[in-house]
């Protein structure tokens, strides 16, 4: 029996090698969470307070230093919503609109910050239980690459300078009035909308990445969850379906946390980006002299258009993969019932 003592060490420290590789593919989703975090903090949809720490995000009212960002930030931006207010004419009176819609949807995602804390260290907590089946199944969990979503985020930085230098052009703004760079942050194209669609799409494709995962697990049981000689046993097979069934309702309550952390967000997303939509056009068509020769705005609609049909299609793709857990679920229950007669 010693001689089989090598063998037992070697495959002991290649499920711990392999079991730290995964592990550090679960961290790869904390290191591009912080990108969508500090995208979030600057333009006020998470506290500065938010802070990464023990491997989870949660609020330090105690650091001094993001509380005064946070101050700052708040300080700022009311200085500049009074001023485009007050001292701003009718020429920005879409600002107006802009200025609003920053707001609600601020406020929206304030009030349920709570609820996206817990999302975010929710799927932190769930890919560490979903990599405890690699002893069993290999996980293979699937995600965007960080270099996609900084290529995204660089195409609109470029895309938000050329549109300012474009509108200081053609409107024949000057360059040294500082006055007119205040309107930047409510001027089309809106930051906070771009930060909203993003971080939508980014918290969406990893429910859908974990979901697909789910689904994947499922098919690797064996066919009936029939125990076969040399696989694995009928109480081996139990226990995997149901820490895949714990899982998927783990999974189920991530949902429902997205749903009341970023519902609100979405809801005044959606409802101002239709309502500005409507108001250029009525501007357009009957007011056409209010707004003078100022048709810049209006070539946003193509980007409005895809924000919007890009988060309805992340949405769809993650009820689909949901739909059909649930489908497999309701076939496993019955097999599930079998086993456990057979034990009887």
């Amino acid at each position: 029996m010693f001689y089989l003592a090598p063998i037992v060490s070697a495959m002991t420290f290649i499920n711990t090698v392999s079991f730290i590789c995964e592990v550090n593919k679960m961290t790869y989703f904390k290191e591009t969470l912080n990108l969508f975090i500090n995208a979030s903090k600057i333009v006020g949809l998470i506290n500065y307070c938010c802070v990464m720490e023990s491997g989870l995000l949660y609020r330090n009212i105690n650091l001094t230093y993001y509380l005064f960002l946070e101050l700052i930030r708040i300080f700022v931006h009311l200085i500049i919503t009074y001023h485009i207010i007050f001292n701003m004419g009718y020429t920005y009176l879409l600002c107006y609109f802009n200025i609003i819609k920053y707001w609600v949807i601020i406020i929206a995602a304030r009030i349920s910050e709570k609820w996206l804390i817990k999302f975010i260290n929710g799927i932190i907590e769930f890919d560490r239980n979903l990599f405890l089946l690699n002893a069993s199944f290999p996980v293979k969990l699937k995600s965007i690459s960080k270099r996609f979503w900084n290529t995204i985020f660089a195409f609109f930085i470029l895309f938000f300078i050329s549109s300012q230098y474009y509108s200081f052009t053609v409107f024949s703004i000057r360059f040294h009035d500082l006055s007119h760079y205040t309107k930047i942050l409510f001027h089309s194209p809106d930051i906070i909308t771009f930060v909203v669609m993003i971080t939508s799409l980014y918290y969406l494709s990893n429910l859908g990445f974990r979901f697909c995962e789910l689904n994947r697990l499922w098919k690797c049981l064996p066919f009936g969850l029939i125990a076969l000689p040399g696989g694995l046993t009928t109480s081996e097979i139990t226990m995997l379906v149901e820490r895949i069934r714990l899982l998927h309702a783990e999974l189920s309550e991530l949902l429902r946390l997205f749903s009341l952390g970023y519902g609100p967000v979405l809801l005044m997303y959606f409802t101002f980006t239709f309502t500005h939509a409507l108001i250029e056009i009525f501007f357009i068509t009957i007011y056409r002299e209010f707004l003078g020769s100022d048709y810049f705005p209006f070539i946003f609609y193509l980007q409005h258009i895809f924000n919007m049909i890009s988060i309805i299609y992340a949405t769809s793709w993650v009820i689909e993969e949901v739909c059909i857990i649930i489908k497999k679920r309701r076939i496993i229950s019955y097999l599930r019932f079998y086993i456990f007669m057979l034990f009887e």
